[in-house]
């Protein structure tokens, strides 16, 4: 705000243009004034209205008969007595929100409670769980580790017990050729005693025709 430019300055100017059934405005206050920015005046002027019709409703008030004031008064009691009796019925209503607020809230808290006491359980019955889990991973392993060495053993006794079998299949058919060559070689050897025998007896023929 500019310094020099006042409430007072601004009041006066204003009652001066009323006075003279002039309506007060910005322009017309500064234009009389002659100096102040419109912002400070427009402020000053704001307040000077506001004060000037606080002033009328006082006058207003005022011209009233005794009788209209205090029927006015009474009213203004009833409409009081209303209010208190809205605001008291009001507060008594909240006070009831409030208190069974407060014992859904303990409820809750209770329910709260018993909701941790459950999830602590729930808690320790996983962790039991858990390492019970382990264990039995474990001992899954070492008996997939076991099965792997019964299967690897199965594997090696199955190669071992083909491998036998080959063996014994081998050994089979050299046995029965040899049975063969066997029977082979003994009819051969019973042909060469059948020979034999014949040629000792065509020599014992020679001989006893040489002897004669």
């Amino acid at each position: 705000m500019r310094t020099g430019i006042s409430f007072e300055d601004v009041a006066a100017v204003a009652a001066q243009l009323r006075n003279k059934g002039i309506n007060p405005t910005v322009r017309l206050v500064r234009a009389e004034l002659g100096t102040g920015s419109f912002g400070t005046i427009t402020a000053h002027l704001n307040a000077w209205r506001h004060g000037e019709d606080n002033k009328a409703d006082a006058s207003y008030v005022d011209t009233l008969s005794a009788g209209l004031k205090n029927a006015i008064a009474n009213e203004i009691k009833v409409a009081l007595a209303k209010a208190k009796e809205d605001l008291k019925a009001r507060i008594e209503e909240l006070e009831s929100h409030l208190e069974q607020s407060a014992d859904e809230i303990s409820r809750l808290e209770d329910g709260l409670d018993w909701e941790k006491r459950k999830r602590g359980e729930l808690e320790v019955e996983l962790k039991t769980t858990q390492g019970q889990l382990s264990t039995q991973q474990e001992e899954n392993q070492k008996l997939r580790d076991r099965i792997d060495t019964a299967t690897d053993a199965a594997s090696s006794a199955k190669i071992e017990a083909a491998e036998s079998n080959a063996r014994f299949e081998t050994l089979k058919e050299n046995h029965d050729r040899l049975l063969s060559e066997n029977g082979e070689l003994k009819a051969e050897v019973k042909e060469l005693a059948k020979d034999v025998s014949r040629l000792e007896r065509e020599k014992a023929v020679v001989e006893a025709r040489v002897g004669k």
